[in-house]
């Protein structure tokens, strides 16, 4: 009965490790599931911050609405277009009509994080994530 009981103790184990290291490796498009949102507030050099929330829909195509925070009426800005998911390297990519792709690293199911222009992490302490799920303030 003992050799039993480890034997399912040690068949347990072994999949939770399995299912643990499976979500380590798991590519970006099986960590976002579609379709979802993120939000949150990145830096701003001229404001207290620009509220974003970010929409990634399953038909392969993103809406965002930026608010630049302490700005009052009239500081809301829309855009939307396309977006590819790297799973060489955790990287979403969204591309509109009107400016340079924006980059994002799929950090885990629940967070991305922005990069710069040339999709490299930005070298700041700064916050540059959005959460899934993420309640934005208002003003």
């Amino acid at each position: 009965m003992r050799g039993i009981t480890v034997a399912l103790l040690a068949a347990f184990l072994a999949l939770e490790a399995c299912a643990f290291w499976g979500r380590r490796d798991a590519s970006p498009a099986e960590m976002v599931k579609l379709p979802t949102s993120y939000a949150g507030v990145l830096p701003c050099g001229s404001c207290e911050g620009i509220g974003t929330e970010l929409e990634l829909r399953a038909n392969g195509t993103w809406f965002l609405r930026s608010t630049y925070l302490g700005r009052g009426e009239g500081a809301t800005h829309e855009a939307m277009g396309s977006f590819t998911l790297a799973t060489d390297s955790n990287r979403l990519v969204l591309r509109g009509d009107r400016e340079p792709p924006r980059v994002f690293r799929v950090v885990d199911a629940d967070t991305l994080r922005m990069l710069d222009l040339d999709g490299n992490e930005i070298g700041s302490t700064l916050n540059y994530e959005l959460r899934r799920g993420k309640i934005l303030p208002t003003e």
